[in-house]
Formats: structure tokens, C-alpha cells, sequence
């Protein structure tokens, strides 16, 4: 690839600016009168700055803020990190403790609806352990982290996250586990499918515990077809984005497992050794759900409803059998005919009844009757 290099000095010898000016000079004279000429400001950039106040705060806009200088142990530290996590690292390590300030980071834009929550929102638990596992791995205190997921206007802020305590990590630890051995039972963790049902069935948990209806709960009780065209609904839509944002939220926290320290390890307790192992094969970026994988995913759910323990998981009403239901509709069916016999067994005798005394009625009113015996 070649591309163009601009060289600082090069463009000050070629305008005639001394170089201790630099570009920055020629850019503030340009600011103080815009309809000068190039000659005008080159001779303005030769005299000295008339108003130095308003010239320092011009160039503090361009200048970088001074960076402390890292040591050699934090690249190491960081080299197996994603760009935004070792952002994050480097933010938490340069925070005092006396007055620590909030830490910053932008999660990836995910496609999902504005109809609904952000897809980032039911993975949130799996951020904030991490957050809290690189608080503690940096010594810092950081109560707060403000994450910038959807910008969806100018005046948008981002979300400011609470970091776990240690007991909410616990806890956390100890479901996420939970939750990775019950689909071992139903998938093999070498399956293509396992991390897709392991971000699904995640997702699903912290939906619930908030009160909330899971999207793909919604989405396997109705039939969905792929359109031939390649058309797709924005539910769709969405519950792709939320794999995608459990998907990154799981990467963020192994990799956070995989910096940490024992020590720093204990955080999560006892299950610090089986967690970090059953994340120890957890799938690279490029491997992030798309459409295809969440129809399959949709459909491995559908035809394995009968799994009690992945029904349980998925949260779904228990599934009517065949046999079931003929016992049911011969259990009606047979009950419909003994009252419809018993009914009959009244009216039967109703009529006997009935005609017994209007033959004992007409037979003592009937003064003829007499005559009728032989």
C-alpha cells in the first residue's frame, strides 16, 4: 500500500513559517481573520501573538493530554486484550484512589431495534464482573463505569454501570457455571451451537430475573420462516444483536479471567478454577452469531422442546404429547358417554314412570272399565 506523508518541517519550509510556529500558528491566524490571504497570514505568522491567552487555549484543542509513561509490565499485561478492554485497563491503572473518577468505554454499535431495550442491556452482569475483576487487578477503586452502547441522539450521554460487589460476583460465578454444565448435558461444548445456546440461555436468565418476556422466547412459541427474498424483521433483528452483545460481553470477561491474577481471582470464590476452564475454549471474534446461526439456533430449540432440562432453561410451558392428548380426549370422550347413558337410564325411567301412573290414573276414572273384563 502507498500513501501520502505530510511532513511538519517540509510544510513550514515551503510556506516560509518558522518552525517553531508550525501549522498550528497559520491555522489560529486563519481562525482570527478568514478572509486573509495565504500571504497575509504566512506575514501575520512572522510577528508576535497579540492576544497569548486566546492562542494557548486554540492550541490546547490540538494538543494531546500528557500521557503518563507506561512501564514495560503493562504491555504484557495487555497485549492479549481487545482494543477497547486495554483501553479500559490503561484508564483504571492511571485513576487515583484518593479521587477516583469514572472510567469510560464504548461498547461495539450492534443493529437492533429502537423499538425496544438496547440488546446490550440483559448482558450487563457479564461487564460488570469483568469491570470488577479489572478494578481489583489495578489496585484502583472504580465504583462507576460509563458505557456508550446505542447513540441514538447528539445530547446521549451513555449508560453509567454500577461495578459488582464481591458477593454479587459470587453469585454470578456461580449461575454462569451452573449454566455452562446443564447444556454440556444437551450439546457437546465442541458443537457449533453450544456458545450460541450458552448466550441464549444467559441472556434469557438476567431477562427473567428483571420481570421482563425474553424476545427469543417469543420468537420460538410462533412459527418463523426465512424469507426468500432475504427479508428480515426487526424482532429478528434484534435478538441477533443480543447474542452478539452476550456474545462480546463472554469474550470480555474470559479474556478478563485469562489477565488476572490468582489473588485477584478470589473474587469470584471457589468456582474461579471451573469457570475459567469452561471459558478456557471460548470461540474467537470471527465467529460472532450472525442471522444464520441465530435460525439455527431458533430451530436446534424447537425440535429439542421435549429435553425437559433445555425446556426448563428456555423457560417454556411443558410441551403436550400425543399420547397425552388422546388419553386426554379419550378421558372426555369416555366421560361424555357415561353421562350421556346415565341420561338416558333417567329419561327411561322417567317414562316408566310416567306411563305407570297414568295407567293406574286411568283406570280409576274410567267407569267403563268394568265392562272390559272377561
Amino acid at each position: 500500500m502507498v500513501c501520502t506523508a505530510f511532513a511538519s518541517n517540509l510544510i513550514c519550509q515551503k510556506l516560509g513559517i518558522q518552525q517553531t510556529a508550525g501549522p498550528l500558528r497559520l491555522a489560529y491566524q486563519r481562525q482570527c481573520d478568514p478572509h486573509a490571504s495565504l500571504a497575509q497570514l504566512v506575514q501575520a505568522c512572522a510577528k508576535p501573538v497579540q492576544d497569548v491567552l486566546d492562542y494557548s487555549e486554540f492550541c490546547r484543542q490540538y494538543q494531546l493530554p500528557e500521557m503518563p509513561v507506561t512501564d514495560h509490565n503493562c504491555f504484557a499485561y495487555i497485549q492479549g486484550l481487545d482494543p477497547r478492554l486495554s483501553e479500559l485497563f490503561l484508564q483504571l491503572r492511571q485513576m487515583g484512589n484518593d479521587n477516583p473518577t469514572q472510567a469510560t468505554i464504548s461498547l461495539p454499535v450492534l443493529v437492533d431495534s429502537s423499538a425496544r431495550t438496547t440488546a446490550w442491556e440483559f448482558s450487563t452482569p457479564l461487564r460488570r464482573l469483568a469491570y470488577k475483576l479489572l478494578g481489583a487487578e489495578t489496585e484502583k477503586l472504580c465504583p462507576q463505569v460509563l458505557e456508550h452502547r446505542r447513540v441514538s441522539h447528539i445530547a446521549h450521554k451513555g449508560s453509567l454501570i454500577e461495578v459488582m460487589s464481591t458477593y454479587e460476583a459470587q453469585e454470578l460465578a456461580r449461575n454462569l457455571l451452573y449454566i455452562v454444565q446443564s447444556i454440556q448435558t444437551i450439546v457437546h461444548a465442541g458443537d457449533s451451537i453450544y456458545w450460541l445456546l450458552v448466550c441464549l440461555i444467559t441472556d434469557m436468565e438476567e431477562c427473567q430475573r428483571r420481570g421482563k418476556e425474553p424476545l427469543a422466547r417469543c420468537l420460538l412459541q410462533k412459527t418463523y420462516d426465512s424469507d426468500p427474498q432475504g427479508y428480515v424483521n426487526w424482532d429478528m433483528v434484534h435478538f441477533v444483536a443480543q447474542l452478539q452483545a452476550a456474545f462480546y460481553s463472554f469474550r470480555m470477561l474470559y479474556q478478563t479471567l485469562c489477565l488476572v491474577s490468582t489473588h485477584t481471582s478470589d473474587i469470584i470464590g471457589q468456582n474461579n478454577k471451573q469457570l475459567r476452564a469452561a471459558l478456557a475454549d471460548f470461540p474467537p471474534l470471527a465467529d460472532c452469531p450472525n442471522i444464520d446461526g441465530a435460525e439455527t439456533l431458533l430451530l436446534f430449540c424447537k425440535r429439542r422442546q421435549s429435553n425437559q432440562s433445555l425446556r426448563k432453561m428456555l423457560h417454556m410451558p411443558r410441551q403436550e404429547t400425543f399420547e397425552t392428548r388422546s388419553n386426554g380426549d379419550m378421558g372426555v370422550k369416555g366421560n361424555m358417554r357415561k353421562q350421556r347413558i346415565k341420561g338416558n337410564k333417567l329419561a327411561r325411567r322417567k317414562q316408566s314412570v310416567q306411563t305407570h301412573s297414568g295407567s293406574n290414573k286411568s283406570k280409576a276414572t274410567n267407569m267403563f272399565s268394568l265392562l272390559s273384563i272377561d
